[in-house]
C-alpha cells in the first residue's frame, strides 16, 4: 500500500478471533526514504490509538529488513516489531529498525478491550519529496 506525499495511509487488519486483549505486538514492513518523516500507530476496533513510532530514524531509511537496509518490502522480510517488554525503544534505535523495539506509547493501552474487528495502521508522511510503501503489517494478540 502506497504512503502518500505529505499524506496519512490507514492500512487495514482484521481479527476475526473473539477475545479480550492481553498482550499485543505489532509488526511493520515498509520502505520509505527518510524515516524521520514518518509517525506510525496502531488503531483497535475500539478506538484507541497508539503511538508506535513518530519522527525516529533520521534520514535512514526503512522499518524493517536486513541489518543495513534493503531485503524484501513483504512479509518474508525482517519486521520492525513493536513489543513493550522489546529491551530498546525505538526513540533509541536507528534505521532500518529491524527486529524488536518497544513502541513510544505502551500497546498495553489495549489490554481488556476486544480485540475482534477492524484494526488500523495509520502511517503519516509529514516530509515533503518522499513516498514509501507499506509492505507488511502483522498484528500478534494473547487473548483470555
Amino acid at each position: 500500500m502506497a504512503i502518500p506525499d505529505n499524506g496519512t495511509v490507514d492500512v487495514p487488519v482484521d481479527v476475526t478471533a473473539d477475545g479480550t486483549i492481553l498482550k499485543a505486538v505489532a509488526g511493520v514492513r515498509l520502505d520509505h526514504g527518510f524515516d524521520d518523516d514518518l509517525s506510525l500507530s496502531l488503531i483497535s476496533p475500539a478506538g484507541t490509538e497508539v503511538a508506535l513510532s513518530s519522527g525516529n530514524g533520521g534520514d535512514g531509511d526503512d522499518y524493517g529488513g536486513g541489518p543495513y537496509g534493503g531485503g524484501p518490502n513483504d512479509c518474508s522480510g525482517t519486521p520492525a516489531s513493536f513489543d513493550d517488554l522489546a529491551a530498546t525503544a525505538v526513540t533509541d534505535g536507528a534505521a532500518p529498525f529491524a527486529g524488536s523495539f518497544r513502541p513510544e506509547e505502551p500497546l498495553g493501552a489495549f489490554a481488556g478491550e476486544n480485540q475482534l474487528g477492524g484494526w488500523l495502521l495509520r502511517v503519516a508522511d509529514g516530509g515533503e519529496d518522499n513516498t514509501g510503501t507499506v509492505g507488511c503489517v502483522q498484528l500478534r494478540i494473547r487473548s483470555a
